[in-house]
């Protein structure tokens, strides 16, 4: 077994362990961060012109990568300003980071970068 954190935390029998109460971590802990679910939203604003170019691919992409390894949500949504979110909902934050090495995210990095205002707001979460 190597250093992974995700690893060190899984019991002998492969089950993830149960997170300690909050007030018993350490301020700033990442043991619930890294062997629970992982929720991430993540708000794309199309530049002038670019809207149709934006959903299509997102469109395009997002059935191949919801397939993927954790994934258990990916989602888009409009926003009632009209600016794009994707929910994202993954097994663990070792799945969601995993994810970045994906072809369809790096298609969607490479494609979106002229496209959409930088830099992407994103925020991750999990439950507590």
């Amino acid at each position: 077994m190597n250093n992974c954190p995700i690893e060190a935390a899984l019991a002998p029998s492969g089950s993830p362990q149960h997170c300690p109460p909050a007030k018993t971590r350490p301020e700033g802990s990442m043991l619930c961060a890294m062997t629970t679910g992982c929720v991430v939203l993540v708000e794309l604003i199309p530049l002038p012109g670019q809207r149709s170019f934006v959903l299509e691919l997102l469109r395009e992409v997002i059935p191949e990568i919801h397939q993927g390894p954790g994934c258990e949500l990916y989602a888009l949504y409009e926003k009632t300003d009209g600016n794009l979110v994707l929910i994202e909902k993954w097994a663990s934050r070792h799945a969601w980071q995993a994810h970045f090495d994906w072809k369809p995210i790096k298609r969607l990095k490479k494609e979106l970068a002229e496209r959409v205002e930088l830099p992407v707001s994103r925020r991750e979460m999990y439950s507590r």
